[in-house]
């Protein structure tokens, strides 16, 4: 269990919020033990019947959940459950296994997970609101779940998506004078692409993520 202090939205009038972050672990379908932070205010009990069910989802760096907690406090203040998957590999410290990280990341292994927490929050939940937040790559990953599971009501995606692919993105970028390193021309970036299509589940770096990322 974690104690985080957080103020209550941008109200410096309000007084302060504690927030308690529960760890709990879930087991995915591959066997892993997948850490899970959900987030309530101190001293409140629990209402029987939450107001939504909140997930965030993360990009995709390897960072903890719990830098996500404070945008949160208003909405765990108005009775929502917000449910935090940590990345695996990484330690809610921050601290970060970067062999087992790169091993899973991958978009359909963080949907399979994501779908799995769900599970074990939701069950019969009933008519109860769900959204899913996810931030860059993690918003792509929430719009895959929506996709797949009609339990999910509201689904808010911020700084990703839009109907573009990654490489139609860095098309974009490149032809800004925003390259990733190591290209410098749209002929160079064809030819990347084309090896990581040539090699989808390698874990050869690119841009700090493997292949299996960016494939």
């Amino acid at each position: 269990m974690l104690l985080l202090a957080l103020g209550a939205a941008c109200d410096a009038s309000m007084p302060m919020l504690r927030i308690v972050a529960y760890k709990k672990n879930v087991v995915a379908d591959d066997g892993f033990a997948l850490t899970v932070r959900d987030l309530h205010l101190e001293g409140h009990a629990q209402d029987e019947v939450p107001r939504a069910f909140m997930f965030h989802l993360v990009g995709s760096e390897p960072v903890s959940v719990t830098g996500a907690a404070e945008q949160y406090a208003e909405g765990i203040a108005q009775g929502f459950v917000v449910v935090l998957l940590q990345p695996r590999g990484v330690s809610g410290d921050g601290t970060v296994d970067q062999a087992v990280f790169q091993q899973y990341e991958t978009r359909q292994r963080r949907v399979a997970d994501q779908i799995t927490v769900m599970d074990a929050y939701l069950g019969a939940s009933g008519s109860i609101p769900v959204l899913l937040v996810g931030s860059s790559l993690g918003g792509v990953v929430a719009a895959d779940v929506t996709a797949h599971d009609t339990r999910v009501s509201h689904l808010l995606m911020m700084a990703s998506g839009g109907g573009w692919t990654q490489a139609e993105e860095a098309t974009f970028f490149l032809e800004r004078g925003q390259a990733p390193p190591g290209i410098s021309t749209r002929e160079e970036l064809d030819a990347k692409f084309a090896e990581i299509a040539a090699a989808p589940d390698s874990g050869e770096l690119w841009y700090g993520h493997p292949f299996r990322m960016w494939s």
